[in-house]
């Protein structure tokens, strides 16, 4: 293993290279970035996989939105069959499927009522596209760090003490170097990570780095009836997601003893048969319930087995959430003031 991340190092030093010369590009006006008329805060990471976000993404949504400003939202649309853009949502319902637009921004859809989705690979094509249908508004961008040649007034970076350490592409799992974070304007790190390369980062930028924790876990059935019931004594766990072990902690922390489990890769579309190997499966481990996760439970159109299906979903924490707010107020009101 060890000889092998050496032979990809220097793949991955020029991968990285070539990011922050792409960066840099974009910094001194050699590739130009275009603006809407909204402001734009984009929620982004430095790796592939789950560092939290899609769920940031949607707890800034609603914060923002309780407060009165109409909010949109711009996804990636990741392993959708259409690059977009594409209107997920209208704010009533979704327009869309999983295999139209992917996951994530179903997700979206569904945790996000009175707020439209827009998907695209253009991110400026998508955020026109929203702004022709909607009006203007605060459009936050769903991994949209990597996406310079939209303009964003705020750029927010979700990384984990893990990131912190890793090597970029194809020889670790970062899109772009660490060093990237220094055109971060905020930080979110993963509260139950944090250690020694969290807290040098916080050591110097004590303003900027906030970290983000799940909360208020509940379990709810596949149907969407919105009503939550007990824990399962014992259940069966399943996911595709970047981080399945963190969800698998997480049921146990709820006293759940968890009887099997079974981990897939981020996204993955199940098949029917697939399905009912889970079901099969926990019938055999003697689990009382399924369970899996509400960015699992949108790929799944009707459950196979006798056992309920339940999807555990959590609020997310934002450490200092009247801070982050007053950064993002800091940006609109420099916008307005500016006549942008």
């Amino acid at each position: 293993m060890r000889e092998a991340l050496s032979i990809l190092a220097p793949l991955g030093w020029l991968y990285g290279f070539g990011a922050s010369l792409r960066r840099r590009a974009y910094a001194l006006g050699l590739l130009k970035s275009e603006r809407l008329g909204s402001p734009v805060i984009s929620v982004g990471g430095l790796a592939m996989g789950g560092s939290m976000k899609t769920p940031t993404v949607i707890e800034l949504a609603r914060a923002l939105s309780s407060r009165g400003p109409k909010v949109g939202v711009l996804g990636h649309g990741y392993r959708g069959a259409s690059p977009g853009p594409r209107i997920v949502s209208d704010g009533e319902s979704p327009l869309e499927t999983v295999a139209s637009v992917g996951d994530e921004a179903l997700l979206l859809a569904h945790e996000l009522p009175g707020c439209p989705i827009v998907v695209g690979r253009d991110k400026v094509a998508a955020g026109r596209l929203l702004e022709e249908r909607f009006g203007r508004r605060i459009v936050l961008v769903d991994s949209g760090f990597q996406h310079r040649r939209l303009h964003r007034d705020l750029d927010i970076v979700c990384v984990t003490e893990a990131d912190l350490g890793a090597r970029v592409m194809p020889a670790g799992m970062l899109r772009e170097s660490v060093r990237a974070l220094g055109a971060a304007d905020m930080i979110f790190t993963d509260r139950a990570t944090d250690g020694r390369r969290v807290a040098q980062l916080k050591a110097k930028r004590p303003h900027d780095v906030f970290s983000l924790a799940r909360a208020d876990f509940g379990f709810f059935p596949l149907e969407g009836t919105g009503v939550e019931v007990d824990a399962p004594a014992r259940a069966f766990v399943f996911s595709g997601i970047g981080s399945p072990e963190r969800f698998v902690k997480d049921v146990a922390a709820r006293g759940v003893d968890v009887a099997g489990q079974r981990s897939f890769r981020d996204h993955h579309v199940f098949s029917e048969g697939e399905l009912k190997d889970l079901a099969d499966a926990a019938g055999k481990a003697g689990a009382l319930a399924v369970v899996t996760t509400a960015k699992d439970a949108v790929r799944i159109a009707a459950w196979p087995g006798a056992l309920p299906l339940l999807v555990l979903a959590a609020r997310l924490d934002i450490e200092r959430l009247p801070a982050v707010l007053k950064r993002i107020d800091s940006v609109i009101l420099a916008r307005i003031k500016a006549g942008l």
